[in-house]
């Protein structure tokens, strides 16, 4: 999923900075829990005025498969965050949901369900991305 969303925003590069956390399903639905607590604050402190420091850690080469560190550390505030899902399904169009941090709290916020079907997420869906223009 990271390779394929990389290439998208590599392809379609947002006017903005912003920050998302990607989760994955080959299932019908997805566990609201799948998001830490700890990613989601970070998405949030990302999205506003206090911001995020994250000191990217430094990478040994095991094999020679590391890829080069492009910098120390970053800080980023008043970024667009994102929870970003894709519900897998072998020989069909690749769609992922990108959704707000803060539409996500709020699906899960009143907790009804332990997990979420497709239809529900695209209800709150920001865009979906369909990747498969992206793959060559």
């Amino acid at each position: 999923m990271q390779v394929l969303f990389g290439k998208y925003l590599r392809a379609n590069p947002p006017p903005v900075t912003e920050v998302h956390e990607l989760k994955m399903t080959s299932g019908k639905s997805i566990r609201w829990d799948r998001v830490a607590q700890h990613q989601l604050q970070a998405l949030l402190d990302s999205s506003g005025e206090v911001g995020h420091y994250w000191k990217i850690p430094d990478m040994t080469s095991m094999g020679g498969f590391a890829s080069p560190k492009p910098y120390d550390s970053q800080f980023v505030k008043n970024a667009k965050a994102y929870v970003v899902v894709w519900f897998y399904k072998p020989r069909q169009p690749k769609v992922f949901h990108k959704i707000n941090v803060v539409d996500y709290m709020d699906l899960m916020a009143p907790a009804p369900r332990k997990s979420y079907r497709e239809e529900d997420i695209a209800e709150i869906s920001e865009k979906l991305y369909i990747t498969k223009t992206v793959e060559k």
